[in-house]
């Protein structure tokens, strides 16, 4: 998934760029907005990505399974986000 292009003659270029979110790309010819993040589970997150990938690190790395509950309280997020971050991780992984 990710950035696609829809014409071969397509350019890409910056529209919005925050430090909370990656940035949003629009093509020039056909105006198609598209981001980096789009299809995978990053998709219209709050959550900073680099609380994703320690997230992902603690998950896979852990031999008996890291539960949402030490998820957040390492993460220093509530639960009911570690907990859908916890099962999104899981979901890819299968």
């Amino acid at each position: 998934m990710g950035l696609s292009v829809r014409s071969a003659r397509a350019k890409f270029w910056t529209v919005q760029r925050s430090e909370r979110t990656a940035p949003l790309y629009e093509c020039t010819a056909c105006h198609h907005q598209a981001s980096v993040t789009a299809g995978t589970l990053f998709h219209r997150t709050k959550v900073s990505l680099r609380v994703w990938f320690l997230a992902i690190f603690l998950v896979a790395v852990d031999k008996g399974g890291k539960s949402a509950l030490a998820l957040s309280r390492e993460l220093g997020l509530h639960y009911a986000t570690a907990w859908l971050m916890h099962h999104k991780i899981q979901h890819a992984m299968k």
